[in-house]
């Protein structure tokens, strides 16, 4: 049975994953069977399938050491995809923001230099994304 991905669909359950626990679990069950059952997802577009991949690679990982700011991350996203944003450097960003806050300031204050800002930026992710974009998004925000 094919399961058509929609992005309204895929928001509304990452809404409901952020209001309860169960909606949570179902969400993340929801990400990780498309691992074991490709063919039968059938995605809107390819932004959703970077988001699955993506959601693959942090929820095992947030959930296993039960992150607090988990809830505040997809918050963010949510708040993100809702904009119209669904590139996978927008939702690394919110969901980083912090990190990248972090890293920016050292960077601008002379603590490190560009290379290792750049380095550090790129190795957020082990998802390969647009660099010149995310290093664009974090000038515009932090500038």
């Amino acid at each position: 049975m094919k399961i058509n991905v929609t992005k309204k669909k895929f928001l509304d359950l990452l809404k409901d994953a952020v209001q309860s626990r169960k909606s949570f679990e179902e969400f993340c069950e929801f990400i990780f069977n498309y691992f074991y059952a490709e063919d039968d997802y059938d995605f809107e577009d390819d932004e959703i399938l970077l988001l699955f991949e993506f959601f693959v690679g942090i929820l095992d990982f947030e959930n296993y050491f039960k992150n607090p700011d988990l809830n505040t991350r997809l918050k963010r996203i949510i708040e993100t995809l809702e904009k119209g944003n669904w590139d996978l450097e927008s939702i690394k960003f919110v969901f980083d923001l912090e990190t990248i806050k972090q890293l920016f300031d050292k960077y601008k204050n002379g603590l490190i230099t560009k290379e290792i800002y750049e380095r550090q930026i790129s190795n957020l992710s082990t998802m390969k994304f647009d660099i010149k974009k995310m290093l664009k998004l974090i000038n515009e925000q932090f500038q």
